[in-house]
């Protein structure tokens, strides 16, 4: 067996695999039709599972290092999605190999993704969570722009107060030239409490002063960047927002009898982003320590 899987080419291993999935089909069917008939939840586990390999290996492609097992490992993470079955305790709904490195918090999305594509079932899109995150963002905008006027007008002030010091700089500079010229024509010395020197500390507190303000001109600007930066971010999340509220609404409307769908996932899975994410699409359920296991349920 093992020759003969080495020996296939892509698209044969392709083809392997969609006749199993046409194979299996029917009984993922069926046994969503007995959950609806049962008036019970659909319910799915997803999660990432380490397949390593050598760690001098160099035939396998696409590996990478990641933890596996609570150790580092050459290898694979499985992303697995299966469907909770009242005839046979579990059935797998899609499995996709990703490098070792792969980290869970990337994948959520695509677990739902992948359930949904296998069942051909969806729940009703959570529409009013997603408005809520567009109104909180909405918000978060406003106070971003508010903040970078502000910073605008900071950076304008700082810059004409860098112009101003830098005019004194030049007109103290000039000054000491004049006299300093003055003193040499005359072969006079300079004495701590003379001309010459007095001009001399103030041209020195003009040069400090110039370097204070550009520094803070400097400061100034850095905020500015920072909240431009994060403007922009905001815009484009905000876009992103809008664009999925649309989606999902189109899915709402082409979905009459939405299944009631829970999806679990472990804590790894875990940022605010991706937790919005599948909240607007599933009821979703933590669980601790779920790791998909191969072979016969």
């Amino acid at each position: 067996m093992s020759r003969t899987l080495s020996g296939l080419s892509w698209d044969e291993a392709r083809q392997i695999v969609q006749v199993l999935e046409q194979i299996g089909q029917p009984y993922i069917d069926a046994e969503l039709e007995l959950l609806r008939s049962q008036r019970k939840r659909s319910r799915y586990d997803g999660d990432l599972t380490g397949i390593p390999v050598s760690n001098s290996s160099q035939t396998y492609p696409n590996t990478a290092f990641g933890h596996m097992d609570d150790e580092i490992r050459l290898g694979y993470q499985a992303v697995v999605v299966s469907l909770t079955s009242p005839t046979y305790g579990r059935l797998w709904l899609a499995v996709a190999h990703h490098p070792g490195d792969t980290v869970s918090c990337t994948q959520a999305e695509a677990l739902v993704l992948a359930a949904e594509a296998r069942t051909g079932l969806h729940p009703r899109r959570r529409t009013e969570l997603l408005r809520g995150r567009i109104q909180a963002c909405e918000e978060q905008m406003a106070q971003t722009g508010k903040r970078l006027e502000t910073q605008k007008g900071a950076v304008q002030c700082a810059q004409d107060r860098l112009a101003e010091a830098e005019q004194q700089k030049q007109e103290r500079q000039q000054q000491f030239d004049e006299l300093d010229r003055a003193y040499q024509a005359r072969q006079r010395k300079e004495r701590p409490s003379g001309r010459l020197a007095q001009a001399r500390q103030r041209l020195q507190a003009s040069a400090k002063r110039l370097r204070s303000r550009e520094k803070a001109r400097q400061e100034a600007q850095r905020r500015l960047d920072k909240t431009t930066i994060r403007c922009r971010e905001q815009q484009a999340e905000l876009t992103l927002l809008t664009q999925r509220l649309t989606r999902f609404e189109q899915d709402n409307a082409a979905n009459p009898e939405p299944v009631e769908a829970e999806f679990r996932l472990d804590a790894g899975f875990g940022t605010y982003t991706r937790t919005s994410l599948c909240s607007s699409k599933w009821a979703t359920k933590p669980t601790p320590n779920l790791t998909p296991r191969f072979g016969p349920n």
